[in-house]
């Protein structure tokens, strides 16, 4: 639908070239206008839609943020000079469930239904630590 709307626009711009009165010209060009607003409008809801490609920013921690991308991943932070050690870490308000491996290091962790991190590198109730400097990139495993 979108295609044909595009097609009709560059017609009807076609036509108000060759529109001999100034009158019908502006109209012609006004409803092109129009249209190619209300294309717009239609492109933006349809990319608001797709969930999978928001990305959130929350902090976490004073020295840790946390960036999400839906369901399918996140990235962790520590932007300070000194290790982070967290007792836990919660993603309050994300899609972030289920099993994520670490892409550099390797290791696993899992993300409770409440958006907890249940299990870090494979132990449960250790704390979470971050070193300097550190981003770790998440992927979710399937």
């Amino acid at each position: 639908e979108t295609e044909d709307l595009v097609k009709d626009c560059t017609e009807l711009e076609a036509l108000a070239g060759q529109a001999q009165r100034q009158r019908v010209k502006r109209i012609l060009l006004d409803h092109v206008s129009s249209m190619r607003a209300h294309i717009q409008h239609e492109d933006s809801k349809r990319l608001h839609k797709r969930k999978h490609h928001t990305i959130s920013d929350c902090r976490v921690h004073d020295q840790i943020v946390a960036i999400t991308r839906g369901e399918h991943g996140f990235i962790l932070m520590n932007l300070s000079k000194k290790w982070a050690e967290l007792k836990s870490m919660t993603f309050e308000g994300s899609d972030l469930v289920g099993h994520y491996k670490e892409q550099i290091f390797g290791f696993g962790i899992e993300i409770d239904q409440g958006h907890a991190v249940s299990a870090w590198a494979g132990s449960r109730g250790n704390p979470i630590k971050i070193g300097p400097h550190t981003a770790l990139i998440f992927v979710k495993q399937h």
